[in-house]
């Protein structure tokens, strides 16, 4: 597609350009995220992987991975928004959170319909911090639920608009939480959307 882009310009009016620009931009965030969870899972399994917990802001993690996401969002419509207050820090290792809620997030937007919502919280939990990315998209049957976190490509559902995926994310995500001292689970009802959970702790 590039190739022809850049070799015969001339056959391409502006509206078609834009169309395949943004093509060409969905894919190379979907190659991003796939060679980045690969490369994560292959070092995670080797116990290769840096662990290099600090005190993050999390708002500011938030707002980074929002602005990445947003592009894809907007071509389904869906509005992404984030509650959590400036004030919520946590004691983590920030490669692992940016992964977490990279992967999340994206899950969200695959599984979400058009003109649908995401929105990010957070509620305090002891010393941990629970965070929650809740969607109104396809929702989880209770067998798929029970096998989430187990073995790469089980859970690997085409999207609302036939978007694929690798069926790693939501094992790192468990994986980088577990490392960080911290749980994951899911709450889902078909048809009505899920909310996939996560805590971490706000200090060593």
């Amino acid at each position: 597609m590039l190739e022809k882009l850049a070799e015969f310009p001339e056959n391409y009016d502006e509206q078609k350009r834009q169309k395949l620009l943004l093509k060409l931009s969905e894919t190379a965030k979907s190659t991003f995220d796939l060679l980045e969870n690969l490369l994560n899972w292959s070092k995670s399994q080797t116990g290769i992987i840096s662990f290099e917990p600090t005190n993050l802001k999390v708002t500011d993690i938030i707002q980074e991975l929002v602005k990445f996401a947003q592009p894809i969002a907007d071509k389904k419509h869906i509005c992404i928004s984030s509650i959590v207050k400036p004030t919520v820090t946590v004691f983590a290792d920030s490669n692992m959170l940016k992964t977490i809620f990279r992967n999340l997030l994206t899950n969200a937007i695959k599984f979400t319909p058009e003109n649908g919502y995401i929105q990010i919280f957070s509620n305090p939990k002891g010393d941990f911090v629970e965070f929650g990315i809740k969607d109104n998209g396809m929702g989880i049957s209770k067998e798929i639920k029970n096998s989430l976190f187990l073995n790469p490509g089980i859970y690997s559902s085409l999207g609302t608009q036939q978007e694929k995926g690798s069926g790693l994310g939501l094992l790192l995500c468990k994986d980088f939480t577990e490392i960080n001292g911290g749980q994951i689970r899911v709450e889902s009802e078909v048809e009505i959307g899920s909310i996939f959970y996560f805590t971490l702790k706000t200090k060593l």
